[in-house]
């Protein structure tokens, strides 16, 4: 037992570390620069082309100490000229930035040569306060100096009770006018360089050591003895604390530099630089290419001086950043890429939200990713990297193995706030049986000794699997990564004795060695369901709209571009990479500042705008003669078309025309079947007599499908033909909405707390009800109401008569902050799960609380529908852009609206429109009776003005057999060869299916998804037979003749 006297003792020494660290370094000059400032871009700026990465031609002026410059989002530039006296000769000399700016890119003779910013480290350490200069000075020789300086962005915090403090000296202030003084050119004292490095492993081995160990003790007495050889102010004691440096060196060292190989007894930590790095958040797009370029020269500088050292990168679209605006960097990427020390590892195009996307937009990611590294840099991913996105979907584990990933890495299961996950290393089993390894690693953190020898020992959770933990040291979220001081700690713990095995490492190679020797590795089924951050499903509604219906967008382009024989439409290529681009889990969540949101949602409708007018093109002509339907889903449909009103009539269809809620002129009619994937021609004529089948009396309307009494906007009884009373509660009506407080306890944007549940009430303030529209086709009742003092919610209900669907058509004049806005089912229906549709499937979640794991689930993700139903009867809620739902028991309720406002305090106020539904079926859950209804939601028939051509025969381009197989996908392939079917079984259901082509084919073949490798198939005429197992994807390539 050491005694408290000698531990006081020991405590005092470790203060030394931030005593002598002023002493580090001298300076030995200082540099004359001249500035160039640039203005900040419009704050809607809508391109990267906007953005400026080449050296300003002019403007240049003498700059001098103490002198502001800056502003909100205001880049400068910086320059001078070094010349190294004869005093210097061999000599290392390092830079040391002064220009003020949070984050610094520095150029050496006009090369990228790292990053300086003033971010704290830990022990007090600037990550990257000095670069080198030279590392052997030649005297009289000259160095060009440049640096390229963000000034930073103001914000507004994440969290509601965070301090103003906080906000103030965290990431960015809001004050971004920025102080010059002159570079430093510094010498480093070696000496005083390894007495800290050792220092700092000492103090950490005090800290996390047994104190029974001898380990413990040796370190003990390194600190006492290094006590008695310091001063504890030198500064009172000019130099005469020199000679008793170097004996505090060879004190420490006599412990650090004890040697063993790694005990594997303790564990296996394999080692990799990293720096998370958001494609935006506080920032906008276009400073992340600057980010990206500040992050990847230190990480090539560092290569050139620390042999071992590799990076692990993950986002494709930083790569095509670096070769567009910075070729140098790029350049090195791809040597050290070569060199297997550069991994460009992580499969996707950007770090995407995994809830929210459309399935084949999750595959688009990979596939655009994929194929750039392979064609760009020889590389091919086998790993997911994904430390930060919001939970992960189910049907990721068979998506990833389709596009060549066999393993899946991340961090953020850690953050769940209720219920820790019960492992670190497992099989991930998918909604379709699909198993991939995944694992999760450390990020963010030192690689120091009490990283190494506590956290990432302590975090295997399960030794009896595996006893590997995989660190990906450097900081991140902005960028940055590791620094020299991280590489040389690492260097020293690195053997040290009393440490586990630890190596230098790429992601791939650790994931190979954890698959070989893990031992009883457990399977984890289903969605890795994170619990935390579940307003991200409804935060920024326009962001979520834009994005659905830019999906939409795409695949109604490429079906109907391929179905007309035309080739692929230049436009797709920048429609779906804005897509990509702006699925990030940052953006797509609603979760960044006000520029970020704004240029997200512009060009995403700027997208759907062109490419509606490509399909026009297509399907439409100046010859005007009747209307062209064309039907983008795979299956015959009946119901009616909507399309504005010209006052053009179809001929022989039964027509009503209305008024829509947003004042504009629809036309509905209604023209029998139509074919999937097909087109076909409507004359001008006259129109069809056809009765009206409703009745109304009162509040009480009766349509060919139940006897509904709406009150005030609600339901408050629904009545099927047999007599079914479908309101549960007479006390809550269906399509009741409930408004609430929601302020988190954390993370504003990004959170629901499980209490915001007492802040809900229903909400009545009916201004009015009408019946605005009563023909053959529907019957359309209009209210308004006021949900509070300061917005209006106004609705078309819509009852048809052609399916038991009832619309909700909705425009919400939103004007709340930290307000929750849901619409609630309670039907009569009881069952202990509900289904959700996800990524190409569905999964069942609990209606109830039995466990902590179920009462975690308040608030899901569901894509275009949810349902509850027993084995004879269901109730559906869908929607065309909605992604957050709760159910409770039998209680279905639609997140419509959340109003965060950190870090954008709009509160996403605005005008918002979204159509939800409610789909009664007289039978168990079906591909028919849900998934169907909610495709055609999703995707109405395109009604388009034109005359009659060989698009419009009415024949199908394809058709599928079975009616739990849907294809999801017609597009162009990669390669040009032909075009690609992705479909998939709806159900989780087994299916055998004939997939049959409308043309003569070359031939057909089952493809993974990346489209890289065919297997053909057997045709039978034009047709082949495929055989799917629950939840399969298949992917399959055709060809013409």
């Amino acid at each position: 037992m050491i005694d408290r006297y000698k531990l006081n003792t020991v405590n005092k020494a470790k203060n030394f570390y931030g005593v002598y660290r002023r002493y580090l370094y001298e300076t030995v000059g200082k540099i004359d620069c001249e500035i160039s400032e640039i203005s900040a871009p419009a704050p809607d700026a809508e391109s990267l082309a906007e953005i400026s990465t080449s050296t300003p031609a002019d403007g240049w002026r003498a700059v001098s100490d103490g002198e502001k410059w800056g502003g909100d989002s205001c880049y400068a530039w910086f320059r001078g000229e070094y010349t190294v006296p004869k005093s210097l000769k061999g000599k290392t000399l390092l830079l040391k930035a002064n220009f003020g700016a949070p984050e610094t890119l520095l150029f050496l003779d006009k090369k990228p040569a790292g990053i300086f910013d003033i971010c704290d480290g830990i022990g007090g350490d600037r990550i990257h306060e000095v670069q080198p200069l030279t590392f052997s000075a030649e005297a009289g020789e000259s160095f060009s100096i440049m640096a390229e300086c963000c000034a930073g962005y103001k914000m507004f915090g994440n969290m509601v009770y965070e301090s103003e403090d906080y906000i103030e000296g965290r990431i960015y202030p809001k004050n971004t006018y920025r102080t010059y003084y002159r570079p430093e050119v510094l010498i480093c004292n070696d000496d005083i360089a390894t007495f800290l490095t050792n220092h700092r492993v000492v103090c950490q081995m005090v800290d996390c050591l047994p104190q029974d160990s001898a380990l413990y003790a040796d370190a003990v007495n390194a600190l006492y003895d290094v006590f008695s050889l310091l001063p504890q102010r030198p500064s009172d004691c000019q130099d005469e604390w020199i000679d008793g440096m170097r004996e505090a060196v060879a004190v420490l060292k006599s412990v650090t530099s004890k040697r063993a190989a790694g005990d594997e007894g303790l564990g296996y930590v394999g080692l990799i630089g990293h720096s998370h790095l958001d494609t935006a958040w506080l920032w906008p797009v276009r400073e992340t290419v600057h980010k990206a370029a500040r992050t990847f020269s230190n990480a090539l500088r560092l290569m050139e001086h620390y042999p071992d050292y590799r990076f692990i990168q993950s986002s494709v679209l930083y790569i095509d950043w670096m070769k567009k605006y910075y070729s140098d960097i790029y350049e090195g990427i791809k040597k050290r890429t070569a060199e297997n020390r550069w991994e460009p590892n992580g499969g996707a195009w950007v770090e995407c939200d995994d809830n929210i996307p459309g399935g084949e937009y999750i595959i688009r990611q990979f596939v655009k990713g994929q194929r750039y590294t392979r064609e760009n840099l020889g590389y091919s991913a086998d790993c997911f990297w994904q430390p930060d996105t919001f939970g992960y979907s189910a049907a990721l584990p068979q998506i990833l193995k389709g596009c060549g990933l066999k393993y899946f890495l991340t961090t953020k299961l850690s953050w769940n706030e209720a219920n820790k996950f019960p492992y670190d290393t497992f099989y991930w089993n998918g909604i379709d049986g699909t198993e991939i390894l995944t694992h999760f690693n450390l990020i963010h953190k030192w690689p120091d000794f009490k990283t190494l020898r506590t956290t990432a020992v302590n975090s295997v959770q399960n030794k009896d699997v595996t006893n590997m933990k995989l660190l990906s040291y450097g900081f991140g979220d902005g960028g940055g990564g590791p620094s020299y001081s991280m590489l040389e700690s690492e260097k020293i713990v690195n053997g040290m004795v009393g440490m586990p095995r630890m190596e230098s490492t790429t992601v791939s190679k650790f994931m190979k060695r954890l698959e070989e020797t893990s031992r009883n590795v457990p399977v984890f089924e289903g969605e890795l369901y994170l619990e935390l951050h579940r307003g991200t499903l409804t935060q920024m509604h326009d962001i979520k709209r834009s994005n659905r219906m830019l999906e939409k967008a795409i695949h109604n382009l490429e079906i109907v571009g391929i179905m007309s024989g035309a080739p692929k439409n230049e436009k797709l290529d920048k429609s779906l990479e804005t897509l990509l681009t702006n699925q990030f889990h940052d953006i797509l969540p609603g979760t960044a500042i006000p520029e970020v949101n704004k240029v997200a949602i512009h060009q995403n409708y700027s997208e759907i705008d062109a490419l509606g007018g490509e399909i026009k093109k297509i399907l439409g002509s100046d010859k005007s003669e009747g209307f062209v339907l064309c039907n983008t889903l795979s299956w015959e449909r009946n119901g009616f078309i909507t399309a504005d009103d010209n006052g053009k009539t179809p001929d022989g269809a039964v027509v009503q025309r209305y008024t829509d809620i947003e004042g504009k002129k629809k036309l509905a009619f209604s023209y029998g079947s139509q074919k999937g994937l097909s087109a076909v021609f409507v004359p001008f004529g006259k129109a069809k007599d056809a009765e009206c089948p409703f009745t109304v009396d009162g509040d009480v309307i009766t349509t060919p499908f139940a006897t509904v009494t709406l009150r005030n906007g609600s339901i408050t009884s629904l009545l099927t033909k047999d007599g079914f009373e479908v309101v549960r509660d007479s006390e809550k009506p269906l399509n009741t909405f409930y408004m609430g407080d929601d302020i988190p306890l954390l993370w504003d944007n990004w959170d629901i707390d499980y209490d915001q549940q007492l802040k809900m009430k229903p909400v009545s303030g009916v201004l009015s009800s009408e019946i605005v529209s009563c023909g053959a086709l529907q019957l359309r009742v209009r209210v308004k109401r006021k949900i509070s003092g300061t917005s209006t919610l106004e609705q078309d209900i819509v009852f048809y008569s052609d399916t038991p669907r009832i619309d909700f058509e909705t425009v919400m004049d939103w004007n709340e902050s930290h307000k929750l806005l849901k619409v609630g089912f309670d039907v009569n229906v009881r069952c202990e799960t509900a289904r959700h549709e996800i990524q190409f499937g569905n999964i069942k979640r609990p209606t109830h609380e039995n466990y902590p794991t179920d009462k975690s689930q308040f608030e899901v993700s569901n894509h275009k529908w949810t349902d509850l139903s027993d084995n004879r009867f269901g109730a559906a809620i869908l929607n065309d852009c909605k992604y957050g739902i709760s159910v409770s028991g039998s209680d279905m309720r639609l997140t419509l609206h959340k109003a965060g406002c950190h870090p954008d305090p709009g509160g996403d106020r605005g005008r918002h429109t979204a159509t939800y539904s409610l789909l009664l079926h007289n039978c168990g859950f079906s591909t028919d009776a849900v998934i169907r209804p909610a495709y055609e939601l999703n995707y109405p028939v395109i009604c388009v003005e034109g005359e009659n051509t060989v698009l419009c025969s009415g024949e199908p381009m394809f058709t599928v057999s079975a009616e739990n197989v849907i294809i999801e996908t017609v597009k162009y392939a990669e390669d040009g060869n032909g075009f690609v079917l992705r479909l998939y079984e709806t159900e989780g259901s087994h299916a055998c299916c004939r997939l049959m082509a409308g043309f003569d084919i070359a031939g057909m073949a089952e493809t993974d998804m990346l489209e890289y490798e065919d297997k053909a198939l057997e045709t039978n005429g034009n047709a082949v037979c495929l055989d799917f197992k629950p939840f399969e994807i298949k992917t399959v390539r055709c060809v013409k003749k």
